[in-house]
């Protein structure tokens, strides 16, 4: 496992925890695997919910790497509840119906966020 941070160790320690309801409403965490390295990396994200599923902006995303890794289709775990999850997440594509919709619900969720045409979004569904 690879987390970059102390502060995300620690606000995953909290969503493993039985306070994670104090957290569950914003945040939940991502593993995620590394197509290259095959290494697991675990965050913390916000997230927005639709019909579809869960939705993750990627802010900044110049600046990070872990989304990348999502391109296709993609088996991953998402910590939600307390617990690690099977889930399956993908990069949705910009200018398609399915990424304004994820854009909407994400922007419903969080009003002070705006996403942009370019910026990733990511879907999240169970798997």
């Amino acid at each position: 496992m690879s987390t970059r941070s102390c502060p995300n160790r620690v606000v995953l320690g909290v969503l493993m925890s039985p306070a994670h309801r104090l957290l569950d409403r914003t945040l939940l965490g991502l593993r995620v695997c590394g197509v290259m390295t095959g290494r697991a990396f675990e965050l913390p994200v916000m997230y927005a919910q639709d019909d579809t599923g869960l939705v993750i902006f990627v802010g900044r995303s110049a600046s990070k790497r872990w989304w990348r890794n999502l391109r296709y289709l993609t088996a991953i775990e998402v910590l939600t509840g307390g617990s690690w999850r099977s889930a399956r997440a993908e990069v949705l594509q910009p200018g398609t119906p399915e990424r304004e919709v994820a854009r909407l619900a994400y922007e419903r969720r969080w009003p002070r966020v705006r996403v942009g045409a370019s910026d990733p979004l990511v879907r999240i569904r169970e798997a």
